[in-house]
């Protein structure tokens, strides 16, 4: 991930979030401390539990990771029947996230605008 952020201009890094979910894993004091200091993000540049900046409720509606791209990477992962090998799981991963066209990713953040307009018209309550 530092590789990539690395690619960003500073000016783009300095107004840039980084979003994590509840998930378990990611809540660990070790995850937390290397988001507040190994990756140089700061303080109040990260979203999460414990967060400097607290994962809000309802969210998951607008997360395109949880509205579209796991449901999307599965769909294609596991067209075929899948032989119980981690290595083959690892490559189908890997190719279903090359096969996503710019058209299908620009479509999830089309998505995502309708979804915000959807919250805040819905008063930020679950509309899934």
């Amino acid at each position: 991930m530092e590789d990539k952020l690395d690619e960003l201009p500073l000016s783009y890094r300095t107004r840039m979030f980084f979003q994590q979910d509840g998930c378990p894993a990611h809540h660990a004091i070790t995850v937390r401390n290397l988001l507040n200091s190994e990756l140089d993000i700061g303080l109040e540049h990260w979203i999460g539990r414990d967060g400097p900046i607290l994962w809000p409720p309802r969210s998951p509606d607008l997360t395109i990771l949880d509205f579209y791209l796991w449901g999307r990477l599965k769909q294609i992962v596991y067209r075929e029947p899948l032989e119980n090998d981690e290595e083959q799981l690892k490559t189908r991963i890997q190719n279903a996230v090359k096969s996503l066209s710019m058209e299908e990713i620009r479509n999830s953040f089309n998505e995502f605008r309708a979804r915000i307009e959807i919250c805040a018209e819905k008063g930020g309550v679950l509309f899934e």
